[in-house]
C-alpha cells in the first residue's frame, strides 16, 4: 500500500481539498455547518472521540446544526494548529495491521479564551448553542471529593472570584467555572433556549460533580445567585457520561508515518483505536439523534461508569505502573510480558468482587485484548501520567471498594501489588536503577516520602505501623484523604507490607509468586 501511495503522490498534488482514494472525505458541506456545540479542551482525545462522533452524526444525518466551537483556557497550541489547518483534522484509526484515515470538519470556530474571554462567554450564551462539553482533565475541576465539593480556597478559584473583565486588563480567568457562570448568567438574561452541559472526563459522576462545584462557585460569585441557580434548575441539564477510546500522544514518528500513508502533510493529525464508546444519561433538552452512530442513551449510567472506570481506567495502570518498574516503553510491550499479562487478568478477576464475576469474565478479556494491540503504540508514560492522583482515584479506589463490598474481608491482591510498584516508582528509577520520566505535578513533593519507602524496604523488619505512617504522610503532602483513610485499613496495610518487600527484590518474581499462590 505504501509503495502504491508514494507512486501516486509523485504525480499528483494531494491535500485536504484533493484527497487520494484511500482517505475518506468529510461527507458534508462544511461551509453549511452551523455552531451548536461549544467544547472546552480541544485535545487529541476530544478530536478522536466527541469530535468524531459529532462529525459522523452530521455526515450520516445531514443535520448540520451541531458544528463545534472549540475553546482552550490555557495553551494556544492546538488552537493555532487548527487555525492553520482551516479547522480540519485527519483521524487515523488503527487495529492490528489495519488502518484507515478520514478528514473531519466538525469544528467551525476556534477560541483561545485568554485573547478575549468575552468570546467564550458569548458562545456559551448564544441561543444556537445546544451543548456545552468539556475535556479539561481531573485537575481542571478543582474538586475535593466524589461529591463535587469545590476547592474554593485554591488560588485559581480565588483568582477567578476576584476577576473582573472590565478592570483586569491583560489578565484572564483561569477556570471553566468563570466562563460557565458568566455564560449561563448572560444566557438567562437574554431568554435563550435550554442547554445541555456534559463533562467527558474520568472524574466520579463527571457532570454531576461539575454541577455541584459550579453551583458552589455561583453562590460565591454571582450577586443574585438564587435567581441564576433557579433558572439553571429549569433550563440546564448536566448529563453524566461514560467515554472510552484509547488515544495515544502524537509523536514525530507517527506524524511522519501518517504523512507517508496519506500522500500529503496535514497540520493536525490524531491517531486512535477503532473502538469507541459514549454513553450519555437521558436528559430533558434536545441533543443529536446520535444513537445511529453508536451513542448509547441510558437512564442510569452508574453501572456502565464503574465497569469502565475500574476495568479500563484502573486496569490501564497495571501495565503502566508495573511496566515503568520493568523498563518498558509501550503498553503492548508490557502486555507481552507473561507475568504482567497474568497480573492484569488477575486484576480483572478480582474486580468481580465489586462488579460481578460473570460480567468481568466477559469484560476483562476485551480490555486485555485492546491493551495487547500494538497498533496504537500507546506509551506507558502517557497512561501513567498524573500517577499520584491515579494511584488514589483508580488503584486505591478499587482496593477500597472491594473492602467495602466484602465487609472488610477481601484485600484485592493484584491492585495492591500495582500500588506497591507506584510507591517504589516515586524515585523515577526502574528496578535496575535506570531513570524514566513521569508527568506528575505532585512528584516533586514526594521525594522525602520515597526516601522513607526505600528505608522501610531495606529494614530487616516490616513494621506495618511505619508503612501506615508513610501513607498518611503522602495524604497530608498531596492533600488526599484516601491515602490517610487506607492507612487505617489494617488488612490492606498488612498485605501491602508483604508485597512491597517482595516487589522491591524482583517485580516479576513477586508477580509469579502471587499468580501461583
Amino acid at each position: 500500500m505504501k509503495e502504491t501511495i508514494a507512486a501516486v503522490a509523485a504525480n499528483h498534488v494531494f491535500g485536504p481539498d484533493n484527497l487520494p482514494d484511500h482517505v475518506k472525505p468529510t461527507g458534508y458541506d462544511r461551509k453549511s455547518v452551523k455552531r451548536g456545540v461549544v467544547h472546552v479542551g480541544p485535545g487529541g482525545f476530544f478530536m478522536a472521540h466527541f469530535g468524531a462522533i459529532i462529525h459522523d452524526y452530521m455526515a450520516a444525518s445531514g443535520d448540520l446544526n451541531y458544528g463545534i466551537a472549540v475553546a482552550s483556557l490555557r495553551s494556544p497550541g492546538t488552537i493555532n494548529a487548527l487555525r492553520k489547518a482551516d479547522n480540519r483534522y485527519v483521524l487515523v484509526e488503527r487495529e492490528g495491521d489495519d488502518r484507515s484515515a478520514s478528514l473531519l470538519s466538525p469544528i467551525v470556530e476556534t477560541i483561545f479564551a485568554p485573547e478575549n474571554p468575552g468570546l467564550l462567554v458569548d458562545a456559551i450564551a448564544d441561543p444556537s448553542t445546544k451543548i456545552v462539553s468539556m475535556t479539561i482533565t481531573n485537575k481542571g475541576y478543582y474538586i475535593l471529593d466524589s461529591k463535587g465539593t469545590l476547592d474554593a480556597s485554591h488560588h485559581d478559584i480565588v483568582h477567578d472570584l476576584d476577576f473582573n473583565l472590565e478592570t483586569n486588563v491583560g489578565n484572564a480567568p483561569r477556570t471553566v467555572y468563570w466562563y460557565l457562570a458568566k455564560g449561563l448568567l448572560k444566557r438567562s438574561e437574554c431568554g435563550a433556549a435550554p442547554v445541555t452541559i456534559i463533562s467527558l472526563d474520568n472524574i466520579p459522576e463527571n457532570s454531576r460533580s461539575l454541577k455541584a462545584a459550579l453551583r458552589a462557585y455561583i453562590e460565591d460569585s454571582v450577586d443574585d445567585s438564587a435567581r441564576l441557580l433557579a433558572w439553571m434548575d429549569e433550563n440546564v441539564d448536566f448529563l453524566t457520561t461514560l467515554v472510552d477510546r484509547i488515544t495515544p500522544e502524537v509523536t514525530a514518528h507517527f506524524r511522519k508515518d501518517v504523512s507517508d500513508y496519506l500522500g500529503f502533510e496535514h497540520g493536525v493529525v490524531v491517531g486512535t483505536e477503532v473502538f469507541r464508546q459514549l454513553v450519555v444519561e437521558a436528559g430533558r433538552f434536545p441533543v443529536p439523534a446520535w444513537e445511529a452512530v453508536g451513542v448509547e442513551t441510558v437512564e442510569d449510567i452508574g453501572p456502565f461508569w464503574e465497569l469502565k472506570f475500574l476495568g479500563l481506567n484502573a486496569g490501564h495502570q497495571v501495565p503502566a505502573m508495573v511496566g515503568q518498574r520493568l523498563g518498558v516503553t509501550y503498553i503492548h510491550e508490557a502486555m507481552a510480558i507473561p507475568e504482567l499479562a497474568g497480573l492484569l487478568e488477575l486484576f480483572h478477576t478480582e474486580l468481580g468482587v465489586i462488579l460481578g464475576e460473570e460480567l468481568m469474565a466477559v469484560y476483562g478479556p476485551k480490555i486485555q485484548r485492546r491493551f495487547k494491540d500494538r497498533a496504537p503504540m500507546d506509551t506507558i508514560r502517557r497512561v501513567g501520567a498524573r500517577g499520584t492522583s491515579k494511584a488514589s482515584e483508580r488503584i486505591l479506589y478499587a482496593i477500597e471498594r472491594a473492602l467495602a463490598k466484602s465487609g472488610g474481608k477481601t484485600v484485592v491482591k493484584a491492585p495492591t501489588l500495582v500500588f506497591a510498584c507506584w510507591l517504589l516508582n516515586l524515585g523515577s528509577t526502574d528496578e535496575w536503577g535506570h531513570t524514566f520520566q513521569q508527568d506528575d505535578a505532585e512528584l516533586h513533593k514526594l521525594g522525602e516520602v520515597h526516601a522513607e519507602v526505600l528505608a522501610w524496604v531495606r529494614a530487616e523488619t516490616a513494621d506495618k505501623h511505619v508503612l501506615a505512617h508513610i501513607l498518611r504522610k503522602i495524604g497530608e503532602t498531596v492533600r488526599d484523604n484516601r491515602f490517610v483513610a487506607m492507612a487505617g485499613k489494617d488488612a490492606f496495610v498488612t498485605y501491602l507490607a508483604e508485597v512491597l518487600k517482595s516487589v522491591s527484590k524482583c517485580t516479576q518474581v513477586a508477580i509469579r509468586d502471587l499468580l501461583e499462590s
